[in-house]
């Protein structure tokens, strides 16, 4: 997935955040993303994911750690922790229960290139270099699902505007003549808080669209000018679900597939609400972290 233009390192808000180029203010603040927004949440198969790996460490390397001190296991097992990331969680590959090469890989790597194919390949753009074969899985899938399908693209990887937020959009397309606003996964399942990006971006009331300068709106940021534009008309939102081959949990295999997962409206505007929970949260972090700060509370 390619990094949005309009996207700044730190929002104020513990995480990536948006520049507000169509702000009729003098010096606008950038705007918090949406997955950072969503950050607030609480996930609690985070901890059970890193009490899982931390147990499959331990088992895989049972020996090494028993040759060392009490002292020296500790801090090994401390480090392999600490290392770890949250979005490993997602790692649509790796079976954490097998693990036995220390830190993970980034999820990144597999799902980020999946992203940009995609976007690549619907955008009739200069494709990326495949390297490891479950990309490849997911691709294949990708393409043996759009052989099958009337698809019509009107946007991708685009950034919206919503009240006080901002985000990427994967897709804004036609299925078989149904208008969808799309996001590609390749997580395991489908959670709470990808239905909630999927209500921010549709509950968002502007896109930025690239543009030359001198048109009608135009407004220039870092090089690169933009006008604001509504959002593309859809009816609905989906998930374009994407997993390599892989084992369930009952140790049966189950091969590379691509399925696209329409969400119920009622569904999403429930994420929503959680959203706007979320932003809310975010929203008092930051206004109590600014409070501390000017009465000099550090205790």
């Amino acid at each position: 997935m390619t990094t949005p233009h309009l996207t700044v390192r730190n929002s104020g808000y513990s995480g990536r955040g948006y520049a507000d180029i169509f702000s009729t203010e003098e010096k606008p603040t950038p705007l918090p993303g949406v997955t950072t927004v969503l950050g607030a949440l609480e996930k609690p198969g985070i901890l059970q994911w890193s009490m899982n790996n931390m147990a499959a460490h331990a088992t895989m390397h049972a020996q090494e750690l028993l040759d060392k001190s009490e002292e020296q296991s500790y801090k090994s097992l401390q480090y392999y922790i600490g290392r770890m990331k949250e979005s490993d969680f997602d790692d649509p590959v790796r079976d954490l229960r097998n693990s036995s090469n220390g830190v993970l890989n980034d999820l990144a790597e597999l799902g980020t290139l999946v992203h940009e194919w995609i976007e690549c390949y619907l955008t009739g753009s200069e494709l990326p270099e495949v390297t490891r074969p479950e990309q490849a899985q997911m691709i294949n899938a990708f393409l043996a699902w759009a052989e099958e399908h009337e698809i019509e693209v009107y946007a991708t990887e685009c950034t919206v505007y919503g009240q006080g937020y901002a985000g990427t959009a994967d897709a804004f397309w036609s299925v078989d003549g149904v208008k969808l606003l799309n996001d590609h996964k390749t997580s395991r399942a489908i959670r709470d808080e990808h239905l909630s990006q999927l209500g921010a971006l549709g509950a968002a009331h502007t896109m930025a669209v690239p543009c030359l300068p001198g048109e009608t709106d135009a407004v220039e940021y870092k090089g690169e000018w933009f006008r604001p534009e509504p959002l593309p008309a859809f009816t609905g939102y989906s998930v374009l679900h994407l997993r390599p081959d892989e084992y369930n949990n009952q140790g049966d295999f189950v091969p590379a597939y691509c399925e696209l997962v329409t969400i119920p409206n009622e569904v999403i505007d429930a994420g929503f609400e959680l959203f706007k929970a979320a932003l809310a949260a975010r929203h008092g972090q930051r206004s109590l972290k600014e409070a501390r700060k000017k009465v000099g509370f550090n205790a």
